[in-house]
């Protein structure tokens, strides 16, 4: 039997359970990737700028505690809850977006730059014309 291009194309726009949690676990050592290349590019940028290195871990636990604040519970800021708070959305975020990729057929094709700026583009939600 002789394959045609699109015989190719419907067999790669099936998904399988598999090829889900593929793109979930890709999607997490992404985001853990990327959160780690974010802190130190950070840590680097506050030693330049002659800050405490764990300054941007204070800043988010304190945002945290009084975002949560609000909804009653009480909980400590600081650098422990920035700290949690960076490496539980890092990861949370790339298993959303590698899980998206494996399900959104337009986010499947062409170059990871069309990848990540349509990706970015559906999170605030622009309209792709």
């Amino acid at each position: 039997m002789k394959k045609t291009l699109e015989d190719t194309r419907n067999m790669t726009n099936r998904i399988s359970h598999g090829d889900f949690w593929g793109g979930v676990r890709w999607g997490f050592l992404g985001g853990l990737a990327g959160t780690l290349i974010m802190d130190i590019l950070l840590m680097v940028a506050f030693l330049a700028l002659r800050q405490p290195i764990v300054l941007c871990f204070s800043i988010v636990g304190d945002t945290v505690a009084r975002f949560l604040e609000m909804f009653g519970a009480k909980i400590a800021g600081g650098v422990p809850t920035g700290m949690v708070t960076h490496y539980l959305v890092g990861p949370l975020f790339g298993i959303l977006f590698g899980g998206a990729v494996t399900r959104l057929s337009a986010l499947q094709g062409g170059s990871l730059r069309k990848i990540m700026v349509f990706g970015s583009k559906q999170l605030i939600g622009c309209e792709n014309h």
